[in-house]
């Protein structure tokens, strides 16, 4: 049986190349995984910045469960090169009662509440990316980070 991955992602993608490259990636990681996405809505825009990060928090933490070793994407997280993140990966699949669960955040990020559940808060760069182009991001590092495991020269 293959193992779970859950991605939670804030917003439904609107352009259709972010959309392509989300199912691009997403189809070659069911190869090896049972993924689970769930996308939560977007607060209103006519919130505050800080009230819709906390609305668009409490979603999140709705869709977390006990059995989730939740990676939060966050500016102020470890930075980790491909393979370190490889042997992380590896780590926490191996856990055997969790699965990962990665969460990205609507375009302000993500409240403290689901940073304090996070067990990992995770930089993909010192850039500032759109949480759009994070997704496809993660989503493909995750499948280079598999490809490492496995040795694959996918990686070179």
């Amino acid at each position: 049986m293959p193992k779970k991955i859950k991605f939670i992602f804030v917003g439904k993608l609107k352009l259709k190349f972010w959309k392509d490259a989300e199912a691009y990636y997403l189809t070659r990681l069911k190869r090896y995984f049972d993924i689970q996405k769930i996308v939560v809505k977007d607060a209103s825009g006519s919130l505050s910045i800080k009230d819709r990060i906390e609305k668009e928090g409490e979603n999140i933490l709705k869709k977390i469960d006990s059995k989730d070793f939740v990676i939060t994407l966050d500016e102020k997280g470890e930075l980790l090169t491909s393979m370190a993140f490889a042997k992380k990966l590896t780590k926490w699949m191996e856990l055997p009662t969790k699965k990962p669960c990665f969460v990205i955040g609507g375009a302000y990020g993500v409240c403290e509440k689901v940073k304090y559940r996070s067990n990992y808060l995770f930089s993909l760069s010192s850039l500032t990316f759109t949480h759009e182009l994070a997704r496809a991001v993660l989503l493909e590092q995750v499948y280079r980070a598999y490809q490492i495991k496995i040795g694959s020269p996918y990686h070179h």
